[in-house]
């Protein structure tokens, strides 16, 4: 899938506070989402980001999203 721009996306950007770079691959963006998502505020989530969700938990999860 790429990289992913993580600040487009805020509710990434504020769990990926150990990476330094502006771009992030797509897997690692999934696995944060899933190993961080007590740290993402989900109601606080844009459509656009849900949007990006998703379309990573088909790709990588195969439609599973197991927050941890």
């Amino acid at each position: 899938m790429g990289e992913i721009i993580r600040h487009d996306y805020p509710e990434l950007d504020k769990v990926l506070w150990d990476f330094h770079t502006q771009k992030v691959p797509a897997d690692l963006a999934f696995r944060m989402y899933e190993e961080r998502w007590s740290f993402i505020d989900a109601n606080n989530i844009s459509s656009n980001e849900r949007f990006l969700i998703e379309k990573l938990t088909n790709f990588y999860g195969n439609g599973i999203f197991i927050a941890v």
